[in-house]
Formats: C-alpha cells, structure tokens, sequence
C-alpha cells in the first residue's frame, strides 16, 4: 500500500511537472511576441502625439519613413528572437 502511495506521489509530481514546462514554453513564446511589439508600440505612441514641430509631419516621406522604421524595427526583434530561441 505505501509503495503504490508512493508510485502515485511521483506520478502526481511528474504530471505537475510536464504542466509546469509546458506552461514555461507558452509564457516563453508570449514574451518574446511581446517584446517584438514593444517598439512598435513606443514608436507608434510617439509619432502619434500632436506636435507642430515634427519634421516628418511637414515630410512629403514621413509616413513612409514612420512604416518603414516599424517593420526594420519588428524584423530586427524577431532576428534576435530567433537568434537567442525565444520560439
């Protein structure tokens, strides 16, 4: 009776365990979509304040420069993601 007690016990552990991991990896992966999204975010906020003195808002490019910053911005995120395997 105390052996089976015992199998039990660490096939509860075990179990926990694998959940454990798992969820680990989900929050792993969250992270790293987060992190990717962070500047775009900051940028977003930032050319998206109503000043009169902003050079790119008199810029005939400066929205075309704003899109393009974002996306070299997200492709250098994901590089180092999957460069330290974030996914």
């Amino acid at each position: 009776m105390d052996t089976n007690s015992e199998y039990i016990g660490t096939s509860l552990e075990l179990l926990l365990g694998r959940a454990s991991n798992r969820m680990n990896v989900t929050m792993k992966r969250l992270a790293a979509v987060a992190t990717i999204f962070l500047p775009l975010m900051f940028l977003a906020s930032f050319w998206g304040m109503n000043f009169k003195s902003m050079p790119e808002f008199a810029w005939e490019y400066g929205y075309i420069l704003a899109l393009g910053t974002m996306v070299i911005a997200a492709i250098v995120m994901v590089v180092v993601a999957r460069k330290n395997d974030w996914f």
